[in-house]
């Protein structure tokens, strides 16, 4: 009989985590929907407004194009949760050069998109990916991966003004970037706080 009433206890447990998984996807898919919806009225209402004031598609070629971009890169994560993580996370790798190559043809008079945002665009998606490993490598440290992520954050900052003072005149640092760098090492450090904290109270 105990064999058999655990048996049952498992099998009632089963279910259940069954149950709520299908409607946490229920509700996953409802929200991709909705997501997409939006995007396509967003799309629909941009065009019209367009076309009644212009006769011809003109600006509206900007949000569509951004509108598409976005739904590309943020649908994964918000249809499959953490496991579209990645997902997301290729597509804005692999669509965002060839997005700014959209913009720059539209913003014909800008000769700086694709040279300033290419470089920005490399620099923002290898960063976005040293987090993400970070986060993987830390799972049950999410404090730490925060204040480590925080940190790389600083280098990043002035490779983003290096590359920038090449093209444009701006310096590789000046008063706000040592401001900024201290808030960062300031944010850094609580974070390992509460980490360290955190750690001692588990021991």
């Amino acid at each position: 009989m105990t064999g058999n009433t655990e048996q049952s206890i498992d099998n009632a447990l089963n279910y259940a985590d069954k149950t709520v998984e299908r409607r946490f996807r229920s509700i996953q898919t409802v929200w991709a929907a909705v997501f997409s919806i939006l995007l396509f009225l967003g799309i629909v209402v941009c065009s019209i407004c367009d076309i009644a004031i212009s006769g011809v598609f003109t600006w509206s070629w900007f949000a569509i194009s951004s509108i598409v971009f976005a739904w590309l890169v943020f649908l994964p994560v918000i249809r499959f949760g953490k496991s579209g993580v990645v997902w997301s996370l290729i597509a804005i790798t692999v669509l965002i050069i060839p997005f700014l190559c959209v913009l720059s043809v539209l913003i014909k008079d800008n000769a700086l998109i694709l040279p300033i945002g290419i470089r920005m665009s490399i620099i923002s998606v290898l960063f976005i990916w040293l987090i993400f490993v970070l986060f993987n490598i830390f799972k049950s440290r999410k404090f730490l991966a925060v204040s480590i992520s925080i940190l790389t954050a600083i280098p990043v900052q002035f490779i983003i003004n290096f590359c920038l003072s090449g093209l444009i005149d701006e310096p590789i640092a000046d008063v706000w970037d040592i401001l900024s760098v201290l808030i960062l090492v300031l944010l850094a450090i609580i974070f390992w706080i509460c980490d360290f904290v955190l750690r001692r109270s588990k021991d």
